[in-house]
């Protein structure tokens, strides 16, 4: 992103190109967490463990429809 930036006028911040290049690695990174928390509570179900204690957003509830 930095070159896309280097690339436009001095007074413009950002560009269309820029912004989904952001979006795009906003929801790759949020993806990746997501499943990762989404594997850990599954490989903990099946190894009954009858407790985990997670600081876990409203929003990743919202995303991924877990109940914690």
């Amino acid at each position: 992103m930095a070159y896309y930036q280097s690339l436009l006028e001095t007074r413009k911040g950002s560009s269309k190109r820029i912004d989904r290049l952001h979006r795009k690695r906003t929801n790759r990174r949020t993806h990746a967490q997501d499943s990762l928390i989404r594997n850990l509570m599954e490989r903990r179900y099946d190894e009954d463990v009858s407790m985990s204690t997670w600081a876990v957003s409203k929003a990743f509830s919202r995303r991924t429809g877990l109940r914690l």
